[in-house]
């Protein structure tokens, strides 16, 4: 997450680069200071909202250099999550520092400065730039809308699904804002315009890919249903066959649209079979969509895959790994674990500790035990039903995980990878190579 964090930094030091350049600030003391502040509050807030959603909208398309550069797809989400959370609260700043003023003038409480600027606007240029800032103001009830369905995870699934493929729309409205209220500033004499512009154009064109759904379109194929399983736990298995091989490798995942619905999920792996030209994907019923799914599934259907994506792939591992799996977090393990037995290629000083809740009877997959040993793993099970219970469990672990050398691979619940953390913090234990993907998307 430290490359999540860094790019984030960057992103909104271009912004306040791109403010610096533009010589706002110089004009400070052309009115009152405090007018002044206030202008400068302005265009500063306003640039750095524009950065914020311009990145979140260039993140969204799913890109494989982006997604690169941020340690794989899902840190690039957690970015576009970071990214869209900001814009929306700096484009509240920005409005509000350019409202609350002419409020303050309206109740006879300030006096009007006048005109602020020496920028003479020909008569289409004032149109432009007021339609602009209607467009804009309604354009942000929407993304405080979109953003509070965004992080709430009590509303349903297709409902932020669908809400979610507005904010191209909203984007590009607030474009159109942005370029022509240029027209009353000095800024095209600065290279802070041309900043503005190119980032400008390189979002409109991610938000027209976003707009007519091609979003992935280079990475999607085409595989049929060969079956359909219940696994305990409420797990469904459905296993694909691809007509082609695609390079997907143990621990990642795809997107997966099947042929009831329009809506793309995200699922990991359980098996990659090569051979076969086949995949496997343990889906858990934790909402709406994957309780019902099973009920839709038939073997012969058509599913649209799109992946793979993810950098949860083991590689470049340490001779010595730890595992460490919660619930349906053991998936991307299963792969790993088929793959090598497929391969007679015994998995040596590999660890694995699978923690399970006591109250969840019979564990997923009731055959792991068997496929670690034909793997040359080492199989843990803990049953964890409190903090103080997982403390207990990380002073016996402490041994393995103070060896310096030791790669830890996590995956399940962010709860489970908190309490294991903040165990680990209080018990002055020190982590130094953790790989775990961010599954939650919201």
């Amino acid at each position: 997450m430290k490359k999540v964090k860094h790019l984030y930094i960057i992103i909104f030091l271009a912004a306040i680069l791109t403010y610096l350049v533009s010589a706002e600030y110089t004009k400070l003391g052309a009115h009152s200071l405090w007018w002044g502040l206030r202008q400068n509050m302005v265009f500063l807030a306003g640039v750095l909202a524009w950065f914020g959603m311009s990145f979140t909208i260039i993140l969204s398309i799913r890109n494989g250099v982006i997604s690169r550069w941020c340690g794989g797809l899902d840190k690039a989400y957690k970015l576009h999550k970071w990214c869209a959370i900001s814009a929306v609260v700096l484009a509240l700043i920005h409005w509000l520092a350019e409202k609350v003023p002419h409020w303050l003038v309206d109740a006879g409480m300030v006096a009007h400065p006048g005109e602020l600027g020496d920028i003479v606007m020909a008569g289409w240029q004032e149109q432009l730039l007021d339609f602009g800032l209607v467009l804009a103001e309604y354009g942000l009830y929407l993304l405080i809308a979109l953003s509070l369905v965004s992080i709430s995870k009590k509303i349903p699934y297709h409902i932020f699904y669908y809400l979610h493929k507005a904010f191209p729309v909203v984007y590009i409205a607030c474009a159109y804002h942005v370029m022509t209220s240029l027209f009353k500033t000095d800024w095209w004499q600065t290279p802070a315009a041309y900043l503005l512009a190119f980032v400008t154009a390189v979002a409109v064109g991610c938000a027209l890919i976003a707009l007519f759904q091609r979003t992935g379109s280079r990475n999607t194929s085409v595989a049929d249903i060969l079956h359909v399983e219940a696994a305990p736990q409420d797990i469904v298995e459905v296993t694909v066959r691809h007509r082609a091989t695609i390079p997907m490798l143990p621990g990642q995942f795809a997107f997966v649209q099947f042929a009831h619905s329009t809506e793309r999920h995200p699922f990991t792996l359980s098996d990659v079979n090569p051979d076969e030209k086949s995949l496997t994907f343990s889906i858990k019923k934790l909402g709406d969509y994957t309780r019902e799914l099973a009920q839709h599934l038939l073997p012969g259907q058509r599913v649209k895959i799109e992946g793979p994506y993810g950098d949860f792939t083991f590689e470049h591992a340490g001779n010595k790994q730890l595992w460490i799996a919660g619930g349906i977090g053991v998936t991307p393990f299963m792969a790993k674990l088929k793959d090598a037995t497929r391969k007679g290629q015994p998995l040596s000083g590999v660890e694995f500790w699978y923690f399970t809740r006591p109250d969840r009877g019979l564990t997923y997959p009731d055959y792991l035990t068997e496929l670690c040993h034909q793997a040359g793993v080492r199989l843990k099970y803990f049953t964890v039903n409190n903090t103080e219970n997982m403390q207990q469990h990380i002073t016996e672990m402490k041994s393995s995980l103070n060896d310096n050398g030791v790669d830890i691979w996590f995956c399940g619940p962010d709860g489970l990878k908190k309490s294991i953390n903040d165990t680990l913090k209080q018990q002055a234990v020190s982590i130094q190579h953790f790989h775990a993907d961010c599954f939650s998307w919201r």
